[in-house]
């Protein structure tokens, strides 16, 4: 034993070497060669190449989506990431990411093959479809995954291009790209994936939480301190955007002497006079109204030690989802839209 310890140690940088790209694995940096051996028990969902041609021509597994998806990595190689190929097709990276996982859980619902298991228990279902391994610092994404070598030949002699989308046009000219777009591309993207390895939770849980936000709007984490609330709300703005954009998530913390004024608007002192400034809450409202086409999160911390209808006011029937879009109007006589796209996450 302690000879093949040995052995095992001094060949690691050459059979790291040569696995690398065949490996489905996570936190390289923190392998240790003694357990090397455990890199080598790769997951496999036991599916040949005729197995992926039966379903590949079920009509319930491959269509327009799904197979524009699979086709869609089969042009760029058989590998990418998902910001790569959303590039490429236009698409964002947490479309393509859905897509892929949404199949891979409709195959595994029909086969029942086995699952991928996290160290943590959780399961993942990408893996059906492909190999992973983490992106380097140079390369767009977080992520990159390759089709399995079976999937990728079946893929081939069924003829997947058929399904390809059209791939996007791209601007001669970046100054052509309005603020939107160029604030996008500075963004990082944040994917379903990034969110489970960064936070304790199943992709079931997750999938029910975006779920539940995006139908109620609003959505209380409760926890003992240090449990990591306001960590996994930013991270959950972020897999919902589908980037790290910082500039569409605000965060304050309520207290006892917090108030309507602070909140959404008062007369403040300003030398020797009082003048009606608006508050953060308003001034989030604003931004968020200004740009109706995506989504903007609104993060409080502490909401239990603040009075609520004392900082909220007439804002409170607001909050709810129908009455979403609407304008009302504020004890100043000034007028509010509680924009659809704005959502809560209090702690």
């Amino acid at each position: 034993m302690q000879q093949n310890e040995q052995l095992i140690v001094q060949w690691a940088p050459t059979l790291l070497k040569m696995q690398l790209d065949n490996l489905l694995w996570q936190d390289k940096d923190q392998i240790n060669v003694g357990e090397l051996w455990k890199l080598f028990c790769t997951y496999n969902p036991g599916f040949t190449k005729d197995d992926w041609l039966k379903l590949l021509n079920d009509p319930n597994v491959i269509g327009p989506v799904w197979g524009g998806t699979l086709a869609a990595f089969y042009d760029a190689g058989g590998q990418g990431t998902c910001t790569q190929i959303g590039q490429i097709f236009g698409k964002s990276a947490m479309s393509i990411s859905g897509y892929c996982t949404n199949l891979a859980k409709h195959i595994h619902k029909i086969t029942s093959c086995p699952l991928s298991i996290r160290k943590n228990g959780t399961t993942r279902y990408w893996p059906i479809l492909f190999l992973g391994k983490k992106a380097d610092s140079g390369t767009p994404g977080s992520f990159i995954w390759r089709l399995r070598d079976e999937l990728k030949e079946a893929l081939g002699e069924f003829g997947i291009e058929r399904f390809l989308w059209e791939k996007a046009v791209k601007p001669e000219n970046e100054d052509l790209l309005d603020e939107t777009e160029k604030e996008k591309q500075a963004c990082e993207y944040y994917n379903k994936e990034d969110f489970l390895s960064e936070v304790f939770m199943s992709e079931e849980h997750l999938d029910q939480l975006i779920g539940l936000v995006r139908r109620k709007k609003n959505v209380i984490l409760q926890g003992a301190p240090g449990v990591g609330k306001t960590f996994t709300s930013k991270r959950l703005a972020y897999v919902m955007m589908g980037m790290k954009d910082k500039s569409r998530i605000a965060s304050i913390q309520f207290h006892q002497n917090y108030s309507y004024e602070d909140f959404i608007m008062g007369y403040k002192p300003v030398g020797s006079d009082f003048v009606l400034q608006t508050g953060v809450f308003y001034d989030f409202c604003e931004k968020a109204r200004q740009d109706p086409n995506r989504e903007y999160f609104f993060i409080i911390d502490e909401i239990n030690r603040g009075n609520l209808s004392k900082i909220f006011g007439e804002l409170l029937q607001l909050i709810e989802t129908d009455y979403r879009g609407e304008e009302t109007l504020l004890a100043y006589t000034v007028k509010l839209l509680f924009n659809r796209r704005l959502i809560m996450s209090e702690r």
